[in-house]
């Protein structure tokens, strides 16, 4: 997780490929301030779980790569929607579902 981040995924071809084949991933292109070109592809993932924990839709995420391992970066498009508890000496988040 990182707060100072919209997001980012970074996902191998077989990967990419079998999201965008099952409708589980929608790409689009954006904007964005670190490239030097300013262009980016954004994608959507239709539904994300932690540990059996469903999230839902998270959207504009950055494609970073779609050639490298299959990580997820979670930033403030995510932790805005949930109030959150860092304890760094356990190194746990507690993420509570505003109401």
């Amino acid at each position: 997780m990182d707060t100072g981040s919209q997001g980012s995924i970074e996902l191998s071809e077989k990967t990419f490929t079998s999201l965008k084949q099952g409708n589980c991933i929608n790409e689009i292109k954006g904007f964005h301030y670190g490239k030097k070109d300013h262009s980016a592809t954004i994608v959507q993932l239709q539904d994300i779980s932690i540990q059996e924990k469903s999230f839902g839709k998270q959207d504009n995420l950055y494609l970073e790569s779609n050639k490298g391992n299959d990580e997820i970066s979670l930033g403030y498009t995510f932790l805005r929607n949930y109030i959150s508890t860092w304890n760094f000496k356990k190194k746990t988040i507690e993420l509570i579902e505003e109401e």
